[in-house]
């Protein structure tokens, strides 16, 4: 993606995120598909991803509709629908308590709307199976259908930089019912570029997916007990 691509991929997003506002719904939207997996992955949009995806209830689609009009055709949108304690799009099911209550991740130069566990979420979406990271089959640039590429997921740590997820010590996480986890986004070379605490589920933690742990990088706390010891 060119920096003037990804520039209006951020204003469209703000764009977005200022009807949802303006129909009082700021608490009703959140990232899913890929760009929640960029935000698990890069904190950012995925480098070779070309849209971003929002979800919103299906209760309110003719009011975000409504309102996205005059904006069209730079908006497109797909009908999902919620039964019961399960969230349906097409053919994936989504448990509502992976969802709600809604949590904030990092994004770029923000922080947007995110499932609370959005791991758990991501895996009705994504292959946990497959150790691989693949391109888009469609082109939103250009409009159409193309060939998607494929790449093992070492390779690609080496080029991109990756969030790896630390659990924080034990000695500042308190009382609070909540889990919080460093999330540092490291580059090629296993440095860590910068932290980022996040809310997260402590059974999400640990979890290897939807990210490439460098093999020389590890966690603050990783080393000092191996100091200790």
């Amino acid at each position: 993606m060119s920096p003037g691509q990804y520039a209006t991929l951020e204003k469209l997003i703000s764009q977005f995120e200022q009807v949802m506002v303006s129909l009082k719904l700021q608490d009703q939207w959140f990232h899913g598909a890929g760009s929640l997996l960029g935000s698990l992955q890069h904190h950012d949009l995925i480098p070779w991803d070309d849209d971003a995806d929002v979800c919103a209830h299906l209760r309110y689609r003719q009011r975000i509709q409504q309102a996205l009009k005059n904006l069209w055709p730079k908006f497109g949108t797909e009908i999902d629908s919620a039964m019961g304690e399960e969230f349906l799009q097409s053919y994936r099911k989504f448990s509502l308590g992976h969802i709600y209550p809604l949590t904030y991740r990092p994004f770029g130069k923000h922080w947007y709307p995110a499932p609370r566990r959005p791991i758990s979420f991501l895996k009705t979406f994504y292959s946990t199976n497959k150790q691989y990271y693949s391109s888009h089959s469609y082109s939103h640039a250009l409009e159409k259908v193309i060939v998607a590429k494929y790449m093992d997921c070492g390779r690609l740590a080496e080029r991109y930089a990756f969030v790896h997820r630390c659990p924080i010590p034990e000695e500042e996480r308190g009382n609070t019912p909540l889990g919080f986890c460093d999330e540092h986004l490291v580059d090629g070379s296993g440095r860590s570029v910068h932290k980022i605490r996040t809310v997260l589920d402590p059974e999400e933690m640990t979890i290897p997916l939807f990210t490439v742990r460098h093999e020389l990088f590890k966690c603050p706390r990783e080393i000092l007990c191996k100091a200790i010891y």
